[in-house]
């Protein structure tokens, strides 16, 4: 493992002095100043296959975060030709889902679900601390403990270890960690695998960039410092001009994507998604652009403490063991799960199950 430690700190310096800015001082950094309207989304999912004889089953995610600040998980309902089809509420993991059952000689499943929930922007001000609670024992145990896919191994251990050396506070700690990611880190899993060695750390993490924001949950946990991913869809373009930030909402099927929190005593949960700005880096027109120019810039400044309220949530649950499953563990439950007499069933093979997902939103 490299780290140009002298440049990440040197931008680490600059980056943390500016977040701490006054608002208007950095409104040409930051994207997300203030905290959003509540905006209202309808959701739907739509599952076919065929299916082979006998017993087939599925479990599809919907949302079920309900936080004061910033979700509110709003219902779902359904229509299918399952023979078995409720709502799972699992209250100990936070996970809603979608049971279904298929009857042995139906030949062609399908269900449709209209699910609905509000979301709106999150911004945190650094320059006004808060007096929040403090996180209960029982979160701060579950949101510190490492997960099958990111176990607390040595490489975490070490790594996290270099890069928070020098940090004084919890706000330091994890602002430091962000930076790390941001200036050392690419979407390429590949790298990342090379860096770690024979480490499981980061298999299987969300795809894409999203690993990213895995990592920064890691990193964050082995510090000492309770963090959280959150699995959900983006639903509506970016409000800011990000084409890497949004989704074209007649069809979101493949803008699943997780979030990162972590808690800070000041301040609460506090948003942080490192691999957003790595995408806006790999993405945004025309490409591979340098930490220097202003779109990264922006990101970078944006995406430690705020969030655009254009993407839905799901749940926030690791090492989930699927209802009526025979005890089958996930490690996340972000797109749905399909089980056939003939084994697991992938997405999108000529074998397969289709699945699409669209979002309309409403007036608030």
């Amino acid at each position: 493992m490299v780290i140009n430690r002298r440049r990440f700190l040197q931008l680490s310096g600059v980056l943390a002095g500016a977040a701490l800015l006054p608002g208007a001082a950095r409104a040409q950094e930051r994207f997300i100043t203030t905290q959003g309207p509540w905006r209202k989304f309808d959701l739907a999912t739509e599952l076919k296959f065929v299916k082979p004889k006998g017993k087939a089953q599925a479990w599809i995610p919907v949302p079920a975060v309900n936080e004061d600040d910033w979700s509110r998980a709003l219902g779902s309902d359904w229509e299918t030709n399952a023979k078995v089809a409720r709502l799972e509420e699992d209250e100990a993991s936070g996970v809603d889902l979608v049971y279904l059952e298929w009857d042995e000689n139906e030949t062609a499943a399908m269900v449709r679900i209209s699910s609905h929930a509000e979301t709106r922007d999150r911004a945190t001000d650094f320059t006004r601390p808060l007096k929040t609670a403090e996180l209960p024992k029982a979160e701060r145990d579950r949101y510190t403990a490492p997960v099958s896919f990111m176990p607390h191994d040595t490489w975490l251990r070490e790594t996290a270890a270099k890069i928070t050396e020098n940090a004084k506070t919890d706000l330091g700690k994890a602002k430091a960690l962000y930076e790390w990611i941001v200036e050392e880190q690419t979407c390429q899993i590949g790298d990342l695998k090379t860096l770690v060695g024979s480490s499981n750390s980061v298999a299987p993490t969300p795809e894409g960039c999203d690993y990213l924001n895995s990592l920064f949950v890691g990193l964050a946990r082995v510090s000492g410092l309770p963090a959280r991913e959150i699995y959900g869809v983006r639903a509506a373009p970016s409000q800011f001009g990000f084409e890497s930030l949004g989704a074209v909402p007649a069809d979101i099927t493949a803008k699943t994507h997780s979030r990162g929190e972590v808690w800070l005593s000041d301040y609460g949960w506090v948003p942080a998604t490192p691999g957003d700005v790595r995408r806006v880096i790999r993405d945004e027109a025309p490409g591979e652009l340098e930490l220097t120019d202003p779109k990264a810039v922006s990101a970078r400044m944006t995406l430690f403490g705020a969030w655009e309220g254009n993407w839905i949530a799901y749940n926030m649950a690791n090492d989930f063991v699927l209802p009526n499953s025979g005890g089958t563990t996930v490690p996340f439950l972000i797109r749905p799960r399909v089980m056939t007499a003939k084994g697991v069933m992938a997405e999108s093979l000529a074998d397969g199950y289709n699945l699409k997902l669209a979002a309309k939103e409403l007036p608030a």
